[in-house]
Formats: structure tokens, C-alpha cells, sequence
């Protein structure tokens, strides 16, 4: 798949899942490279464009299920799908995400 597809695909089947509540109890599984490829293609796109750059310069975001740490600032941590919904923009379930970089605001686009 290209990245920008990857992005596309997964976080609006995943955030699509989170408003639905998982009614049918399904979980998507996708393969943890390509997650964790995707999450840096969004940090090296502008926020103008959908991605995450400018917010990678205030937080450092730690993936606690691969081998991944991006930007500068206040750590947030937790598994890559979470991380990839919440540069996104996406809402992701509670206690996914945690440390101190978290309750920073988003910056505006």
C-alpha cells in the first residue's frame, strides 16, 4: 500500500470503530510496521496537508508496543494505532494515551 492510502485506511476504519462503540466486538489488526511507517509519514507532513509536523515540535510521542519515539516536548505514550488516531486529529479511547504531553492542546491548522 502506499503511506498516504495507510493513513486514509486506517485511521477512518479505526476512528469509524470508536464512534460505532465496537458493536459486533471487532478489532482491527494491522501489521505493526506499517503503522509505525505511517506515524512517520505524519510527522513529516504539515498540518496544512493532514499531518502532524507542527505538533511533533511541541510533544515527543513514544510508542510502547514498537520500536518508535518522534519530536521534542513533553513525552506521550502508547501503543502506535492510538498515537497515529490522536496525531490525526482522530478521538481515541480513554487511557490509551498517557503522560505529561498529553494534556497539552493541539495546535490550531
Amino acid at each position: 500500500m502506499r503511506d498516504d492510502v495507510d493513513v486514509w485506511a486506517m485511521v477512518h476504519a479505526e476512528r469509524a470503530a470508536l464512534i460505532e462503540g465496537r458493536p459486533l466486538g471487532l478489532t482491527s489488526r494491522y501489521p505493526p510496521t506499517a503503522v509505525v511507517r505511517t506515524l512517520r509519514l505524519q510527522g513529516r507532513t504539515p498540518a496544512a496537508f493532514g499531518g502532524a509536523e507542527e505538533l511533533l515540535a511541541r510533544v515527543r510521542l513514544v510508542a510502547t508496543d514498537a520500536d518508535l519515539a518522534l519530536g521534542a516536548g513533553p513525552e506521550v505514550n502508547g501503543p502506535v494505532l492510538p498515537l497515529l488516531l490522536a496525531v490525526a486529529g482522530r478521538p481515541v479511547a480513554p487511557g490509551e494515551l498517557g503522560g505529561p504531553g498529553v494534556a497539552l492542546p493541539a495546535p490550531s491548522a
